[in-house]
């Protein structure tokens, strides 16, 4: 149960900063009412986290844009031009949207919602993937954030090594998973991005510990005739937990942060408790 846990975890911090990152953005949003755009250009440009409102657009031309995260809502669209203009995450919602001529863009009609579409000319659409990527996705940073948390893992798997003979596998065990289960209250005073490194980042050196003794006692307290298949049987579960936890924990982005809070911290320390009455495996001979 306590891989389920890990696992979801891994998926719900990345998808957790992310969404931070999205409702710092969308507070950051240009809102103009009621403008009006006539006779104009926007050449070589980019268009950015704007949201129109009521707003006229007549006889505007836009050429090499890009247009990104841009909300036009109850607006009118009327003879313009789009032309080369590539788009992300942008939708015209309740707009009325009269004789525009559409060139080589990928202004597919899913970004017309609840419009009223006169007369309007698509020619070359972008070809290929029609999915609404969205351009504010930095997967460099996504991979560094993850990364600094996956690195503490290196420590605490070196420190787990030194006191393992000295400790014991389920005394390391159970400290590891209480005081992960503990931890885990700490998620509900994750509201920004380096808090949340900094949990994961501590969260998985403490835990890291639990899964070495886990795995090592795991091996050791079964007869060498049968080792082999009941530690890949164990191996099996923990991936299987570990699947359901990711699907889990990612429907928890956006819910509340007691959910995957409470879930980790009950979990693990059922963990921690029923661990103590395993046998310890220390000083059996292999």
């Amino acid at each position: 149960m306590g891989w389920s846990n890990f696992y979801g975890l891994s998926v719900w911090f990345p998808e957790y900063i992310k969404l931070l990152k999205s409702e710092e953005y969308n507070r950051h949003a240009n809102v103009t009412v009621e403008d009006v755009f006539q006779h104009r250009s926007f050449n070589n440009t980019t268009l950015d986290n704007i949201k129109f409102v009521r707003a006229i657009f007549n006889n505007v031309t836009f050429s090499k844009t890009l247009i990104n995260h841009v909300l036009f809502v109850n607006s009118s669209i009327s003879d313009c031009l789009f032309s080369d203009v590539r788009s992300s995450k942008t939708f015209f919602k309740y707009c009325h949207v009269a004789r525009n001529t559409f060139i080589d863009t990928d202004i597919y009609d899913y970004r017309f919602q609840d419009c009223e579409m006169i007369d309007n000319k698509f020619h070359a659409l972008a070809p290929g993937c029609t999915l609404d990527f969205d351009y504010n996705i930095h997967y460099r940073e996504v991979f560094q954030e993850n990364l600094i948390g996956q690195l503490t893992m290196i420590p605490g798997t070196l420190i787990t090594s030194l006191l393992m003979d000295k400790l014991g596998r389920v005394r390391i065990m159970s400290v590891s998973m209480a005081l992960s289960s503990i931890s885990a209250f700490f998620i509900w005073f994750l509201n920004s991005k380096i808090g949340v490194i900094v949990f994961e980042a501590i969260f998985n050196f403490i835990f890291i510990s639990g899964w070495n003794a886990l795995d090592i006692a795991s091996t050791e307290a079964f007869p060498t005739h049968i080792r082999t298949t009941a530690y890949g049987f164990l191996s099996a579960a923990s991936r299987i937990a570990g699947v359901l936890g990711s699907l889990c924990f990612g429907q928890f982005i956006y819910s509340s942060r007691a959910i995957p809070m409470l879930a980790t911290s009950v979990v693990l320390m059922i963990g921690a408790i029923v661990s103590l009455k395993l046998k310890e495996t220390k000083d059996n001979l292999l």
